[in-house]
């Protein structure tokens, strides 16, 4: 590659290293290799990844947009103290014993049988007072005291500290221009790499006092076109991507392997966590009674979350999680369910509520891929 050429994020690939001094507010600078901030989050393959490569295929108009920006809503959780590392990496099925600059990593809290009781990302950070560094456990409002809950249940060490950060205002910014829009802030918010749907992107800590902050960002993003979206348009294009969320298709019903998610946010050479021995068979026997897989559905644009799937007999397979008017038709929906694994195989012909359906693909396998034939649009 010629020294000239420019990466997915805009930066010059004969660049090695970047660093991000974030500010005061006990802050900490990073500095992190470009290829960490460029590693995919999904892996090769799979559908979400080819949305990496080709970005035309995302839904909406965001393939033409330098930047989306999305107000998360998620709350973060601090821990700080000695052994809080080990401590929080025991209840993870993520690996985060080494630390990871200025790169979030995603992983799950499950029950004993495997269970997912939230996903969350795991964020380098510091202290209060700025005297040592510490963890942002950043998970989805709904899910917050749950997870809270969780990690009180297990602390039993009275050196590490847990507690809500009410300070933070968390930003998703996605697309080619989310780098240079977050470094040209980096003396007023943190911000580290966060790959939420699959063709990179930065969150960026607003902190909720500093309206300063929240006033740059804004005029920054209309000076660089950059877009903003709301919830729905958000969810449109997470389901359109086969993006599963805790609450709909994560929850203490589903497990890793079931969801498609094993390959993200499970780690198989760390060691002992809550839920491991179930989700190591699992890895094993690949004995999944059921996998989440995204359908079609022909003439079903307002089918209820929830819904039954049941095969052209009238047995009943799955239901629905999650759903959407499709991005090729406002007549027909896309959505997101879990069906008998039998049936998890994409051009099987179900029936979603009265309406004739089909399986678009298995979340978290390779043939679920980007592969629109007309343009994708999603109204927003």
């Amino acid at each position: 590659m010629a020294g000239g050429a420019i990466d997915r994020l805009g930066v010059p690939r004969s660049a090695t290293q970047t660093t991000w001094p974030l500010g005061a507010n006990g802050r900490t600078d990073c500095t992190t290799a470009h290829d960490s901030l460029r590693r995919p989050f999904f892996p090769p393959g799979t559908r979400q990844n080819c949305a990496m490569e080709n970005m035309s295929a995302l839904p909406g108009r965001w393939a033409d947009d330098p930047a989306t920006m999305y107000l998360t809503g998620d709350r973060v959780i601090r821990v700080e103290g000695a052994g809080g590392r080990d401590w929080l990496n025991s209840l993870l099925t993520a690996d985060i014993r080494a630390p990871s600059p200025a790169v979030a990593r995603y992983g799950l809290f499950l029950n004993a049988g495997a269970g997912i009781v939230s996903d969350a990302w795991i964020v380098e950070c510091q202290a209060h007072g700025g005297a040592s560094a510490a963890l942002a456990v950043v998970v989805q409002e709904p899910l917050a005291e749950c997870v809270y809950d969780l990690l009180q249940r297990y602390l039993f060490d009275e050196k590490i500290a847990i507690d809500f950060d009410p300070t933070i205002c968390v930003v998703s910014i996605l697309g080619p221009a989310a780098l240079d829009l977050a470094a040209e802030l980096r003396e007023k918010v943190s911000a580290y790499s966060c790959d939420r749907l699959g063709f990179g992107g930065v969150d960026v800590w607003l902190p909720v006092a500093q309206g300063e902050a929240a006033d740059t960002l804004s005029a920054l993003a209309r000076v660089r076109g950059v877009r903003s979206v709301n919830r729905s348009a958000w969810e449109a294009t997470r389901i359109a991507l086969g993006v599963p969320r805790a609450g709909a298709e994560l929850d203490e019903s589903s497990s890793p392997h079931e969801a498609g998610i094993e390959t993200r946010a499970v780690s198989f050479s760390k060691g002992c966590y809550i839920g491991q021995e179930r989700v190591g068979r699992q890895q094993r026997r690949k004995d999944m009674d059921r996998r989440l897989v995204q359908l079609e559905i022909e003439g079903g644009a307002r089918v209820p979350v929830g819904s039954g799937v049941v095969d052209p007999l009238g047995a009943n397979v799955g239901r629905v999680t999650s759903m959407t008017v499709s991005p090729r038709s406002s007549k027909d929906g896309t959505a997101l369910g879990y069906v008998k694994a039998n049936y998890a195989q994409p051009g099987v012909r179900l029936v979603v509520d009265v309406f004739p359906a089909y399986v678009a693909g298995v979340v978290g396998q390779s043939e679920f891929r980007m592969n629109h034939e007309t343009p994708v649009t999603v109204a927003l």
